[in-house]
């Protein structure tokens, strides 16, 4: 039997309880809840790969764009995101067919995977059951990571692909078998995930081994040369387009700051995490007795050298100050959780135990309960069954808000959304959906437009309420945005029909 099979033997328990309460959070609800538009680029992205074998902005139907084009190369070649979410989505339509259901899969499991492999690795790192299980306990009751990991986005994908580098990175300086294979794949796969987050990884590797285990310096920097050699060439091709060529370093910096920092320090890293063991340290007689090995605890650095690395570069470089870009630092933020709650409960198990109980029942985590419960009903769900059960393939579409998610569910041409890609002659449009709530100015104009169509034209259409809460965004990937639940109907959303 090998090492890593009486790890899993040893640790079978462990592994069964991980799967059936994550598959519980993760899964079991998958399906609930159509896409919302940033998922359904995913998908439809994906689709193209199925029919082009590379990911695509246009199927030869719908444009995908929610950026004017800028994310497109030449005949529409996708670049606004590395290829891994997309040839990943791809295999499981493939395998099993297209739907909300395996559009979001992919990245569930990927979720699982992480809680896995972070209990692993805490293990591997401290030899504390109770570390272990402590950090499996921070994944499974942290909302933002729940919402992250079912979304049919490539967050799931760079919070596994994160944790797999620093395992393989943690191995090669263990000197473990296959530790340097672990550390390549796992980097490789993070870059094609995401590859802000890769050079963060790269970046702090170096430096921490640097400072910290330089006996391994010359193997890790050769590695990670390597690495670059191969990847940064696409990195570069992918942002040589109009959106790319737009980014100015710094100019969002406070933005950022202002944003990120707390929404870090609420959502996934409270202060009290580096109070507590202050107290105790000043004014607890017992800490002092804690058996800790600083040379066992170095990684703590690594991972805080992570967590720093990633909010700087997202200062930096993100034009948008959008909190799902914190998903490379979840991981991190919960294995130090993990291990300061281990040094917790060697004064006393209840400690951590109450602390983690304090976050399962106040904050966001008993509405995802509910959530996962509950038989979801939003404006796409309502979109599209009544154009399925009203129309027919061939009638052309023109929408504000929401275009995408259409474009996945239906077969039909859409015009409008975020694409804003209007017809010359609005007179071929067989439905209107004015949606209540734009969200960017392109929409706006859409909307605007359209609306000035059905004023020129009071005869042509028959509007239809339907029963559904018209709202702007349902299944948003953060804590503060998402939708949890039904929403009462006050303002309906409302289908103009070609008579």
């Amino acid at each position: 039997m090998t090492k890593s099979a009486s790890i899993l033997q040893s640790n079978w328990l462990a592994v069964a309880i991980i799967l059936i309460i994550g598959g519980y959070l993760l899964i079991y609800d998958l399906g609930d809840g159509y896409l919302w538009q940033d998922e359904a680029e995913t998908a439809c992205v994906s689709r193209t790969v199925l029919q082009s074998g590379i990911p695509k902005g246009f199927d030869g139907v719908n444009y995908f764009s929610q950026q004017d084009g800028k994310e497109y190369g030449e005949n529409y070649t996708w670049k606004l995101h590395p290829w891994f979410q997309f040839y990943w989505t791809a295999t499981f339509f493939a395998t099993l067919g297209e739907s909300t259901f395996t559009a979001r899969l992919p990245f569930a499991l990927l979720g699982l995977g992480s809680a896995l492999l972070g209990f692993f690795l805490s293990l591997m790192l401290w030899k504390d059951r109770k570390t272990a299980w402590f950090t499996a306990g921070f994944f499974a009751a942290n909302t933002m990571f729940l919402l992250l990991t079912t979304q049919a986005r490539y967050y799931g994908a760079v919070i596994f692909f994160s944790l797999y580098a620093v395992y393989g990175l943690l191995a090669v300086i263990q000197e473990k078998k296959h530790g340097l294979l672990h550390l390549v794949l796992g980097s490789f796969l993070l870059f094609h995930s995401h590859y802000l987050y890769a050079l963060n990884f790269w970046g702090v590797s170096l430096v921490y081994v640097f400072l910290f285990e330089r006996q391994m310096l010359k193997k890790v920097a050769l590695t990670t040369i390597g690495l670059w050699i191969v990847c940064i060439p696409f990195m570069l091709w992918l942002i040589d387009t109009p959106y790319g060529s737009s980014f100015e370093i710094g100019s969002k910096f406070k933005e950022g700051f202002n944003i990120f920092t707390p929404y870090f320090f609420t959502h996934i890293f409270a202060p009290l995490w580096l109070v507590v063991p202050l107290l105790f340290y000043f004014f607890g007689n017992n800490f002092k007795s804690l058996k800790l090995d600083w040379k066992v605890e170095k990684p703590l650095l690594l991972f805080a050298g992570l967590i720093v690395g990633n909010m700087l570069i997202l200062f930096l470089l993100m034009q948008n100050a959008f909190p799902r870009y914190l998903c490379g630092l979840l991981p991190f933020a919960f294995l130090i959780k993990g291990r300061l709650s281990g040094w917790l409960s060697q004064l006393h198990i209840g400690l951590p135990i109450f602390v983690l109980l304090i976050i399962l029942f106040i904050g966001d985590f008993p509405k995802y309960i509910s959530k996962i419960n509950e038989d979801f009903k939003g404006p796409i769900e309502g979109m599209v069954k009544f154009i399925e059960e009203t129309s027919s393939p061939d009638d052309v579409i023109g929408l504000g808000y929401g275009d995408l998610p259409l474009k996945f569910y239906l077969p039909n041409r859409i015009y409008g959304g975020l694409a804003a890609d209007l017809p010359e002659d609005p007179n071929i449009l067989d439905l209107i959906i004015i949606r209540q709530h734009p969200i960017t100015d392109r929409d706006y104009s859409v909307t605007q437009f359209l609306i000035q169509h059905l004023d020129n034209n009071p005869e042509l259409y028959k509007a239809y309420s339907i029963n559904v809460q018209d709202h702007g965004f349902q299944n948003r990937e953060v804590p503060t945005e998402h939708v949890y639940t039904t929403l009462k109907v006050n303002n309906p959303l409302v289908i103009h029909k070609k008579q």
